[in-house]
């Protein structure tokens, strides 16, 4: 399977987004996607993960589109890329 230029900037991207949160020892926050009509994952599957990481007080961004399947569009990934950001702590110039 290959990746589009668009899935490996997005995941690219994210992974910088995560990579800063960690730097500040915070743990970084949950973004999932799911769809109504994937076969790979249930969407059951996917929301009780997001049910577990919330009971253990994790940031957790839970977008279900019931008509989608198992990819995460355009419109999604800019939620997921904002959602990462704003829970972005500064660093502490100190340490």
């Amino acid at each position: 399977m290959t990746r589009s230029r668009f899935q490996s900037a997005t995941t690219f991207l994210a992974c910088l987004a995560i990579a800063a949160v960690s730097l500040g020892n915070a743990p970084p926050p949950e973004d999932i996607t799911t769809g109504g009509q994937d076969s790979l994952v249930p969407p059951h599957s996917v929301e009780r993960l997001a049910a577990v990481l919330k009971q253990l007080d994790r940031e957790v961004l839970l977008i279900r589109r019931d008509s989608g399947g198992h990819q995460t569009d355009y419109e999604d990934a800019v939620a997921i890329l904002e959602f990462v950001i704003q829970q972005a702590k500064p660093l502490d110039a100190t340490k």
